[in-house]
């Protein structure tokens, strides 16, 4: 029979263990790509042997859970701090509060570049791997970026309110990362803005097509 004191025990040697490993990643990812990691160096890092990183995961490819409750643990810690908190004030209107918005994702992605690159690639190259933890992080944004379009009914022209905060996900989550991650291959070669005025381009169209009225709609005189 288990000792009353022994599962409590295990279950926090177990948590204790997950928290070495994901530290251990979060150092890795800032000297290589997660595909360069291997699990030795993943428990060498984190202070295990190799056997307790396979007890946990049968190979790499299950290590994946890790990166995306790591991406998902920054992106929460973020949004919760004084730096990264998302303070509307619809008495400045739209476009002064997506201005924030944009700031505030560059800002996130600056500070976690190493993470956001990770998970994107794998996003990208294994959807099979994380399509539930990756479904459920869009969701929480989307809705929480169709609670701030609300906020703004008198401003945002877009009849369908859900379908204009899937757009204003997709398109934080792809002008602004694409830059960031990737300013010096593919399309962001030909962005040589600075940072104020790409950000500043960036608030222009999205203000622009939440304020314009829908595709084939009649214009007022």
């Amino acid at each position: 029979m288990i000792g009353q004191g022994e599962i409590p025990a295990r279950q926090a040697r177990s948590r204790k263990t997950r928290e070495n490993l994901v530290k251990a990643l979060e150092a890795l990812l800032h000297e290589k790509t997660f595909d360069q990691i291997s699990i030795t160096e993943l428990a060498d890092h984190a202070g295990v042997s190799v056997g307790t990183v396979y007890r946990r995961f049968s190979n790499k490819d299950a290590m994946v859970s890790i990166l995306f409750d790591l991406y998902d643990q920054r992106v929460r810690e973020f949004g919760a701090s004084q730096n990264g908190r998302v303070i509307t004030d619809p008495k400045r209107g739209l476009a002064a509060n997506l201005r924030e918005l944009v700031r505030l994702t560059a800002l996130f992605l600056a500070q976690n570049r190493h993470i956001a690159r990770a998970a994107f690639i794998q996003a990208r190259e294994r959807p099979d791997l994380f399509a539930e933890k990756w479904t459920a992080i869009v969701r929480e944004g989307v809705a929480a970026l169709h609670r701030f379009l609300e906020l703004f009914e008198q401003e945002v022209r877009q009849d369908d309110r859900a379908e204009a905060a899937q757009y204003l996900f997709y398109a934080l989550n792809t002008l602004i990362f694409d830059r960031g991650l990737y300013p010096a291959c593919g399309a962001g070669v030909a962005c040589q803005l600075s940072d104020q005025r790409f950000q500043d381009a960036v608030t222009a169209s999205l203000y622009g097509y939440l304020s314009a009225p829908p595709a084939g709609a009649p214009h007022s005189n």
